[in-house]
């Protein structure tokens, strides 16, 4: 059992790493196999793996999106975990105040702060509990360390 939340972090983001380098070795075995059976020179194959890896394609594009992402989600978890350890203080949800924030974020965002583990139990940001999923780019912030509206903005549902 880690020590800390951080250490428990820690592990968590190397697992998540782990778990998407092995995706992705995964999908590109069975790219490289599919090709084979379709004809393909292994030369064609590995042209078409570098230029893939190499011009963000498909195979290597969703694998370092999904990289991203777990980096974004743990940094974001690193920034919490003091007060996730202190189980105090309020926290507001603070949505990006453009026309692709999803209607999940927006009723989110219009909710009054609220203890961490509140906001755990609906979903926190990037966790999948929002229609924007893991591309998901709101935060979590301390109400003492905004002043009252500045950098918050209110969205009609």
């Amino acid at each position: 059992m880690p020590e800390n939340i951080r250490e428990g972090l820690e592990i968590l983001l190397l697992s998540d790493m782990a778990t998407e380098a092995e995706v992705a070795t995964l999908t590109i075995e069975q790219f490289i196999k599919s090709r084979l059976a379709a004809g393909m020179s292994k030369d064609q194959i590995r042209e078409i793996l570098q230029r893939d890896l190499f011009e963000g394609g498909q195979l290597f594009g969703d694998f370092r999106k999904n990289i991203k992402s777990s980096q974004r989600a743990a940094s974001e978890n690193f920034a919490r975990a003091p007060l996730i350890e202190k189980q105090e203080g309020l926290l507001d949800w603070i949505g990006v105040g453009d026309k692709r924030i999803c209607p999940d974020c927006a009723e989110r965002n219009n909710m009054s702060p609220r203890p961490f583990r509140e906001w755990a139990s609906i979903g926190l940001p990037g966790e999948g509990a929002t229609i924007c999923g893991s591309n998901c780019r709101c935060i979590l912030l301390p109400v003492d360390s905004l002043e009252k509206g500045q950098g918050v903005i209110r969205f009609e549902n």
